[in-house]
């Protein structure tokens, strides 16, 4: 099955700009800095967390935009969302490395 760019780029688009959803991204990101100062910051593990993240995007926007019907899950299957947690954390990592969130 050929993953879905299109829908994982809306999800991330809408997961980054979502005004609810700040609080969360907001702690994810001084977890990671936290760590990256301390020496014990682990990509892999990153990715887990923007993953919570991503779950709770993707059911807000299906909430927002979706027919009842579908489900979340049904909406943004495994790979695309695995596909959006990595995206984020390439991201974010790069955007913490340039001195973004100092």
């Amino acid at each position: 099955m050929e993953l879905d760019t299109l829908l994982v780029d809306e999800v991330r688009d809408f997961i980054v700009n979502e005004e609810c959803l700040n609080n969360q991204k907001e702690s994810i990101i001084k977890n990671i800095i936290r760590r990256k100062k301390k020496g014990t910051y682990v990509h892999e593990l990153a990715v887990k967390l923007w993953m919570y993240l991503v779950i709770n995007g993707a059911k807000k926007y299906r909430d927002l935009y979706c027919h009842e019907s579908l489900t979340w899950h049904d909406l943004l299957p495994i790979p695309e969302r695995n596909a959006v947690a990595r995206m984020l954390t390439i991201e974010f990592e790069q955007d913490i490395d340039d001195g973004e969130y100092s």
